[in-house]
């Protein structure tokens, strides 16, 4: 008992935050995933009966994998990986603690961790099952592992090596992007000499090799070559900087809404952070009083969150439209914001060497932001949860469907998906229930079916009725499958 006393007064804030991450998913996460995780998850039946990854298309492969592994034991992957997902995000705060904790006070490490999981992009990755917290679980490891055996201490041996090339494989194999954040880990052990390049080079060569491989094979070489080229891609790689570093200001003050109408002043905010950045990492260290390692820990998350943007730029404008990469990221928070959280910790580590700011302040702003950020994530979820297409368990979505059809006395449901992301959310979800419980009748796309098909039964997302000349008034909701409709029979 004196011993349990004893390390929970030494490891409070780490158990507090810990619990707290631990139990938040479960007031606001839904037993539902994203289109990009369904396309990935509808992926296991080949991948089984003929270990066959096409069915990925261009996203990772890593979640379709492991599923495969559940689904042979006969366990729902989704519901597994819902039901991980709270301790894959406690298990990131420790992570972010433990790193930040080798050079800061305990009480600052809780503040800054607590602030940066507690980032609206962590909240709304809990709201139905995306790779972002698991993603992010990946790549805090890689960091932790490179602070404690490459960093701090010089241990080149092949065992460690190795690790690293393992931990950049999982990274990527979860999550495409993650390759940006491992070119940055690079880039800095290049920077602060702790690689050579002359015996070193092969190492992240072999980090990245996956996801190299993957984003060539999926690159148009002559479109590429014309971007290189193109005014329209550099005005398209500005454009999406200027979407990322509006993103940042959620480093400094909690993200609010309403900022999203002046654009300008959220430029403003985020390049002032970079600035601010930018000059504690290329100015010398000259304070005898300060470890040289907070200054390293905080260049180490500067150059991962800059390298994550600035590559994540180039590829969306000049890799061609064929690329993975190929999107407008800076429009997609759960992407762009992704990078916020190594921005965050670089800021306040920079803000604690440069003494700008007394320590007690720094924790008496962390702890007014983190309340507001929390206030505003859950918010957020209790009201818009609700209202959002599908955001409820996938078989009750399934159900309802189950439960039309059957009245309905038709055998094949036919669904448009070439619109806005609910009609594929739902065709989606019904290919994934049929793969794990069985439907009693057939799905498919319009553009995999005969639409003039008399005994089928066509169903429209609401955003998408102008594709049929429809409006709400003159067209048939379907019961208790709320912003869908009847458009044919």
């Amino acid at each position: 008992m004196f011993l349990l006393k004893k390390y929970v007064k030494l490891n409070k804030y780490l158990i507090f935050g810990s619990l707290v991450f631990l139990l938040l998913p479960f007031f606001i996460s839904k037993k539902t995933a994203s289109n990009d995780l369904y396309m990935q998850l509808i992926a296991i039946e080949k991948i089984i009966t003929q270990f066959d990854f096409s069915g990925v298309g261009g996203h990772p492969i890593g979640f379709a994998f492991i599923g495969s592994l559940f689904k042979l034991f006969k366990l729902d992957p989704l519901l597994i990986f819902y039901y991980l997902q709270p301790f894959i995000t406690s298990i990131c705060f420790i992570l972010l603690f433990k790193i930040t904790n080798i050079i800061l006070s305990p009480v600052l490490s809780f503040c800054i961790s607590f602030c940066g999981m507690s980032s609206l992009i962590i909240i709304k990755a809990m709201n139905q099952f995306g790779a972002e917290i698991f993603s992010l679980a990946s790549i805090l490891l890689l960091i932790f592992y490179t602070i404690k055996n490459i960093i701090l201490i010089d241990r080149f041996n092949n065992k460690n090596l190795l690790w690293l090339i393992i931990f950049s494989w999982m990274a990527i194999f979860i999550r495409n992007a993650s390759i940006f954040i491992i070119i940055g880990i690079s880039l800095f052990l290049f920077i602060c000499g702790k690689f050579k390049i002359k015996k070193h080079v092969i190492i992240p060569v072999l980090m990245l090799a996956p996801g190299v491989i993957k984003s060539l094979l999926s690159v148009n070489n002559s479109a590429s070559i014309n971007n290189l080229v193109s005014i329209g891609s550099l005005s398209t790689f500005l454009n999406q900087a200027y979407k990322h570093i509006g993103n940042l200001k959620e480093v400094i003050i909690p993200n609010i809404l309403h900022l999203n109408k002046f654009p300008t002043l959220k430029f403003s905010i985020g390049i002032s952070l970079l600035i601010f950045c930018s000059f504690v990492f290329f100015k010398g260290n000259k304070s005898v009083n300060q470890p040289r390692d907070k200054k390293l820990i905080g260049d180490l998350f500067f150059i991962v969150g800059f390298s994550y943007y600035f590559f994540l730029s180039f590829a969306s404008s000049y890799l061609g439209s064929e690329s993975i990469y190929s999107t407008d990221w800076g429009s997609i928070y759960r992407v762009s914001g992704f990078g916020i959280i190594f921005f965050l910790i670089a800021f306040w580590i920079y803000a604690s060497y440069v003494n700008i700011i007394k320590k007690e302040f720094i924790i008496y702003i962390l702890t007014v932001f983190c309340f507001f950020k929390l206030v505003h994530g859950l918010r957020y979820e209790f009201i818009y949860g609700p209202t959002r297409l599908l955001f409820d368990d996938y078989r009750n979505s399934a159900s309802s469907v189950i439960d039309y059809m059957e009245k309905s006395g038709n055998n094949k449901l036919i669904i448009y998906t070439s619109g806005h992301y609910q009609g594929k959310n739902l065709y989606y979800i019904l290919k994934y229930y049929d793969m794990i419980y069985l439907l009693p009748f057939q799905v498919k796309s319009l553009k995999e079916s005969d639409r003039k098909s008399d005994d089928a039964t066509f169903f429209c997302a609401e955003n998408d009725l102008k594709y049929f000349n429809k409006y709400t008034g003159n067209v048939k909701k379907i019961r208790n499958l709320k912003g869908f409709y009847l458009v044919a029979s």
